[in-house]
Order: C-alpha cells, then structure tokens, then sequence
C-alpha cells in the first residue's frame, strides 16, 4: 500500500508541475505574441518613414534636376601686365631725421 500512495501523490506532483508548466507556457507565448505586435507596429511605422523619405528625396532631387543651370564661371584675366590698369608710382617723402635734440622744432618741422 506504501507504494501506491507514493505512486498516487507522485502522480498528483506530476499533475500539478504539467498544470504550473502549461500555464507558464500559456504567459510566456502570451507575452511573446505582444512583443511580437509590437514589433510588427514598429517595423510598419518605420517602413512608412522610409517610403515618405524617399519620396522627399525623389522630389527634391527632381527639383535640382529642373532647376537652371548657372554658366560656368568666367576664367581669369591672363596676367599679360598690359591689359592691368596702371599703378600710380609712390611718391617720396622727405622727411628731416630726429637727432635728439629739439623735440618740438622736430614735430613742426615733420607736420
């Protein structure tokens, strides 16, 4: 008899881990099937980002394409010095050389 008790409450072990596994299996698919909405929502928004940024990048590129295009820029003058306007030549100040004496007589000299 010793032995279909330890029979029966083994069973009714058995019984109650497969009930407490089930259940846990039940939340774990549960809670992955969330995720995966979740995820799919995500990847839709973000699918529907792109499209809208290719289509701003198609538009603008076809609006650069449209665009007139600037002429070229104009070469530079050749540096032949005949065609350069003249520069006046500098003209040469005579200045008188201050020798350390006579500092005002030098200042009125100079202006």
């Amino acid at each position: 008899m010793a032995e279909g008790t330890h029979s029966k409450k083994f069973e009714e072990l058995l019984a109650k881990t497969n009930d407490r596994l089930e259940a846990f299996l039940r939340e774990v698919s549960t809670q992955a099937n969330t995720r995966m909405d979740y995820l799919s929502d995500q990847t839709t928004l973000i699918t529907d980002q792109l499209l809208t940024l290719s289509t701003n990048i198609n538009a603008l590129t076809e609006r650069v394409n449209q665009a007139p295009r600037l002429p070229p820029p104009l070469p530079p003058p050749p540096n032949n010095p005949l065609s350069l306007p003249p520069q006046p030549r500098p003209f040469k100040l005579d200045f008188p050389h201050f020798d350390g004496n006579d500092p005002r007589g030098w200042i009125f000299k100079a202006t």
